[in-house]
């Protein structure tokens, strides 16, 4: 942004004034929703969030959060840096924010894929109620058919 501003990166497309202030102005309400997420997220952790990037032998989660965000979206925040990337494009329409947001969104499903196939192969009933709860919700968005309202976990 700091940049832009400074007329370090230029636009990779020619912009009117009044297209670049709907862009501008639809990126901040971008950005502003996926801190809401964040906020709406944090709020929903009523027991400690595992840990999952650690040694697996010191962090098994204890149960699956199937409330708040989680009832519609398996990962909101990462859901809510994606939000906050596309927010970004718009207000700062450059290439190099582009391969930024795509290089983060790559990793955020690669790290994503990794965390729920560990969850679904836990030991016991958790990997079954994992591998259900997937079946309901949405990796990043919430799924349109045969979604989380009906889940009973």
């Amino acid at each position: 942004f700091i940049a832009m501003y400074f007329n370090a990166l230029e636009p990779f497309i020619s912009l009117t004034s009044a297209i670049y202030a709907g862009m501008t102005i639809t990126g901040v309400v971008l950005c502003c929703i996926s801190i809401a997420m964040i906020s709406m997220t944090i709020g929903t952790h009523r027991v400690p969030l595992a840990l999952w990037h650690q040694d697996p032998g010191n962090d098994k989660p204890q149960s699956i959060v199937t409330w708040g965000s989680y009832k519609y979206i398996r990962h909101p925040f990462y859901s809510a840096f994606i939000v906050a990337f596309i927010g970004a494009i718009l207000i700062v329409p450059h290439w190099a924010i582009v391969a930024l947001g795509l290089y983060t969104f790559l990793l955020l499903n690669y790290t994503a894929s990794k965390e729920e196939k560990r969850l679904s192969k836990e030991a016991g009933s958790f990997g079954v109620e994992y591998t259900k709860y997937m079946e309901h919700t949405g990796r990043f968005i919430p799924k349109l058919s045969g979604g989380s309202n009906n889940m009973q976990l």
